[in-house]
């Protein structure tokens, strides 16, 4: 064997190998797990492969992709916050059996310390006073890791996952799924990397980013962003969601008046904001309601 074909080979078993590789059975389809994605910008961390149960059926079929925030809460109850799993698998195999969305995998992108650094995006931070920068950082530990995220979710993890698995690379295939600040990473990576991701689901995006400060000037901060860097809206659609209790209760004004933006930027459509009377902020609605954002996603 070539020489320099025979350390690549070597380097790739080793990368492989060190992310330690585990098939999980699940009631619908089944998980690849990677135990540690080495990343050069961010911490490393595990990430959940969803293959539906055709899956290998067909070896020349491929299949579009949504990478999710948070992904220990999405395909099973003990590795969810409060033991509440999203039931991904379930609700995706459902509804690809009934011919409601195109075939799909699911990328679960676990989330770690830092959570809420690398939920933040980076941008949108630069447009506060220093005084509110201040204020965020010392609330975080820390300024936002937002881009340093969609780096790491962009430049290793998805060339990996469209090098290892069956699927369909370009854009209008490509999704981003989050709740919370998880909706506030998954709207960013459609405006900084619109020609990777066609479409996104905002869950209950938490708008005020702090969890002790409700500040008004940090929404502006992000509908200005938004106004100055919403991609075309051909060939890309968001959806956003918020419900009216717990810490959901504050997203109505945000929600109404990032609307308004995407109605001037995006008057002829390709986006929806639904309102869920009574819905709660936490796993239980989530769950709920998931299949309606996969079908607006990646309906047929």
């Amino acid at each position: 064997m070539n020489k320099r074909l025979l350390v690549c080979v070597l380097m790739c078993f080793t990368f492989v190998t060190a992310m330690g590789q585990t098939l999980i059975p699940l009631k619908k389809g089944k998980l690849q797990k990677l135990e540690s994605f080495h990343s050069k910008y961010v911490s490393a961390r595990r990430v959940d492969i969803w293959l539906p149960e055709n899956y290998g059926n067909d070896s020349s079929k491929r299949y579009a992709v949504i990478y999710m925030q948070d992904g220990q809460n999405l395909f099973m109850d003990d590795t969810a916050y409060q033991e509440v799993e999203w039931r991904v698998d379930e609700t995706a195999s459902s509804m690809m059996g009934d011919h409601k969305i195109k075939d799909c995998i699911v990328v679960g992108i676990w989330n770690t310390s830092k959570r809420m650094r690398e939920y933040q995006p980076g941008k949108p931070y630069a447009l506060l006073s220093d005084t509110l920068q201040k204020k965020l950082s010392a609330e975080f530990k820390g300024a936002p890791l937002g881009d340093q995220y969609l780096e790491f979710v962009t430049q290793e993890l998805k060339p990996y996952i469209d090098t290892h698995y069956r699927t369909l690379a370009d854009a209008k295939n490509t999704a981003m799924i989050g709740s919370s600040m998880g909706g506030l990473i998954s709207f960013y990576a459609v405006c900084e990397y619109p020609q990777i991701f066609g479409s996104v689901a905002c869950m209950s995006t938490h708008w005020p980013v702090s969890l002790k400060n409700n500040d008004e000037k940090i929404g502006e901060a992000y509908r200005k962003y938004l106004a100055d860097h919403l991609p075309s809206s051909d060939g890309h659609k968001i959806y956003f969601d918020y419900g009216t209790k717990t810490l959901d209760s504050l997203y109505g004004p945000y929600q109404v008046a990032v609307d308004k933006v995407m109605h001037d930027k995006w008057p002829n459509g390709h986006w929806t904001s639904i309102k869920f009377v009574e819905d709660e902020h936490s796993e239980v609605y989530w769950q709920r309601r998931f299949g309606i954002p996969l079908e607006y996603l990646l309906g047929l």
